[in-house]
């Protein structure tokens, strides 16, 4: 997955993420895989570390035809093809990945500590405390300094309290909606409520037919094709 350097690079990213994605900088996660290993996945994911339980990405989802905020997801492989915002921010991130392995090693390990240097982590303190009381859990992060502005739609109790560009999984479906959506981005039940709406587009219905794809790929619809 190394031939995704020149895309983080394009992207401006933090040097801190673009090394975490090369594996250059040790992830405390025991089963993290960087660069991330091929598990198959769709365009809109840049990913920067993979895990094989499961399997699951942690990458950036980008829209490159349509105007969205670039985020953070947890992508899992296998439960459908399914995506989660779990960041909004590198910084969020890396917070995120350092409480993790504090729940993992039930400590505040070497590993995690140096990836903490390495990332620019400075309250370690407070990720340790919050990890007592809530886990890693989305709910308790809030209470972290990175997540006090931006906060991710999994950290959020009340959706209508989210301001980010994530869909909402709504019945009915959201103002404009089908335009910014795709079916990975929307859990199983939102999903099949979508599909019986007159209105759902083909990239909802039928996205993951290859023939599909290409026709509207080769008219330069691409606006169309990038959900699939």
């Amino acid at each position: 997955m190394n031939q995704y350097a020149r895309v983080y690079e394009l992207l401006a990213w933090p040097d801190a993420l673009r090394r975490c994605a090369a594996g250059e900088i040790a992830l405390p996660i025991g089963l993290a895989e960087a660069p991330a290993y091929w598990y198959g996945f769709p365009p809109a994911l840049i990913p920067l570390w993979s895990e094989p339980s499961g399997p699951v990405y942690y990458g950036c989802w980008k829209h490159w035809f349509i105007e969205r905020e670039p985020t953070f997801v947890k992508a899992y492989v296998e439960c459908p093809w399914t995506t989660r915002e779990v960041a909004r921010t590198p910084a969020q991130l890396f917070a995120l990945a350092a409480i993790s392995a504090i729940v993992d090693g039930d400590a505040v390990t070497p590993q995690v500590e140096a990836f903490a240097r390495a990332v620019g982590i400075d309250n370690l303190g407070q990720l340790d405390s919050v990890s007592l009381d809530s886990g890693d859990d989305a709910a308790g992060l809030v209470r972290l300094d990175q997540f006090a502005a931006d906060v991710p739609l999994a950290c959020c109790g009340d959706p209508s309290a989210y301001g980010g560009s994530f869909p909402l999984s709504t019945q009915p479906p959201p103002v404009d909606a089908f335009a910014r959506t795709s079916q990975f981005e929307l859990d199983i039940d939102a999903l099949s409520g979508w599909l019986a709406d007159p209105e759902c587009p083909p990239w909802l219905t039928r996205g993951r037919g290859h023939g599909w794809r290409c026709a509207v790929a080769t008219s330069r619809r691409v606006r169309s094709a990038w959900p699939g």
